[in-house]
């Protein structure tokens, strides 16, 4: 059972469910739920284990966002939900916090901790620090 993870909703059938903390550390793994049916499934695992990590969608993908202290950022693709591919590795946010929350909106993908704030409008693209 986990917890401090990242979460994020796809349309108005999935959530999607990344990463936290288990009995035995930060975790790698991702999970699917449909709401329609109440039935999860497993997504492939993630590339960094973590924790305290937020997620957002962007145009249909999940992605999730650093972790306590970590920078690196993934997404993963599906066409459609649930047959989703590997996670790929995102550009590495500007800042490191405790924690950091995602959201998106006007089709960025904005993150957010105490220490900093960054936006990412192309998952080829450098995250920009917000001023």
């Amino acid at each position: 059972r986990a917890s401090r993870f990242a979460c994020s909703v796809v349309g108005d059938r999935w959530i999607l469910v990344a990463g936290g903390i288990g009995d035995l550390g930060p975790l790698r793994s991702a999970d699917l739920l449909d709401i329609s049916s109440g039935v999860w499934s497993s997504l492939p695992p993630m590339e960094t284990a973590r924790f305290q990590c937020s997620g957002a969608t962007m145009g249909g993908s999940f992605v999730v966002v650093g972790g306590q202290f970590q920078v690196a950022c993934e997404i993963c693709h599906s066409g459609p939900w649930p047959d989703a591919e590997a996670w790929q590795s995102l550009p590495e946010l500007p800042f490191r916090d405790m924690w950091v929350d995602a959201t998106q909106a006007e089709g960025l993908i904005f993150a957010l901790g105490r220490n900093g704030a960054a936006s990412l409008d192309n998952p080829q693209a450098a995250w920009r620090p917000s001023a």
